[in-house]
């Protein structure tokens, strides 16, 4: 029998009705393991000395869940103001979730850390590819426009089979989000390229990325981005009783709640930059 599961899309959500075959990849949910005074021991050992004058950056990012208004926030503050950071050079970059763990470095090896701890939670096998993947980009603001949906888009491919059909439900209520994304599809990927490697500007390098997903498989896009605009991308707009529908008649379907979470892929380490 099937069951419904409701999708993110915007601020609100759209409600899918699930054949009993359909599976649902997720990310795990890693265990909290904060313990201020060990952090505030590693922010220490790295902070400069004397304490810098500039402002000071907190950056928070919304695919690691690194936030915590009620406790997090008002340690760090209080803690940065202990050492002798003025209340206006603090400067904040957040989003909300729930602090689960943190990493503190300045080094390659640091970094190299951070990224397996990411991985234990965030990355799945690709051993199991589906025929069709109906993948939500997270909702408000990860679906805000299309070049912040895309990032859910190329976690969602990795699951996708070749040939097979990704379905991406992303509202995009600011349309595109850039200016010089839709004239690199004029051009094809080898002119694009070519151009860019002369001129680099904004938004080339995820224009090239979608060029390469649509060569392997079909996009369907369930969103307020006219059907023009997803047509000069080689994007189909869909409704979403036609996803609804197109669900019902694939048999290897799976689908992904919030594909802005989750990575595709076993376990490597990032290549090191030639300079760094």
């Amino acid at each position: 029998m099937p069951k419904s599961v409701n999708l993110r899309f915007g601020e609100g959500g759209i409600t899918f009705q699930v054949p009993p075959k359909t599976q649902f990849l997720k990310p795990g949910e890693p265990e909290n393991r904060v313990n201020l005074e060990g952090l505030g021991l590693r922010l220490s050992s790295l902070l400069p000395a004397p304490l810098p004058s500039c402002r000071v950056a907190i950056v928070v990012a919304d695919k690691t869940r690194l936030c915590s208004y009620q406790t997090i926030l008002p340690w760090l503050i209080d803690f940065l103001l202990s050492l002798g950071i003025a209340k206006d050079q603090l400067c904040f970059y957040i989003s909300d979730g729930q602090v689960v763990d943190y990493s503190c470095g300045a080094s390659y090896t640091d970094f190299l850390e951070a990224c397996a701890l990411h991985d234990q939670h965030f990355r799945l096998p690709c051993e199991s590819q589906y025929s069709m993947v109906i993948a939500s980009a997270g909702g408000f603001p990860k679906d805000i426009n299309f070049i912040q949906s895309h990032k859910a888009i190329n976690n969602a491919a990795g699951f996708v089979k070749d040939g097979g059909q990704l379905i991406v439900l992303a509202q995009c209520p600011d349309g595109i989000g850039s200016s010089t994304f839709i004239p690199y599809f004029t051009m094809g990927a080898q002119e694009a390229y070519a151009v860019l490697v002369k001129s680099y500007t904004g938004n080339g390098g995820t224009a090239l990325s979608m060029m390469a997903k649509k060569k392997r498989i079909r996009i369907r896009l369930v969103s307020e981005i006219p059907p023009e605009l997803c047509q000069q991308m080689d994007v189909r707009s869909i409704s979403i009783k036609q996803a609804q529908a197109a669900l019902f008649l694939e048999t290897n379907a799976a689908i992904i709640e919030n594909s802005s979470m989750i990575i595709c892929g076993t376990e490597s380490t990032p290549k090191r930059p030639t300079k760094w």
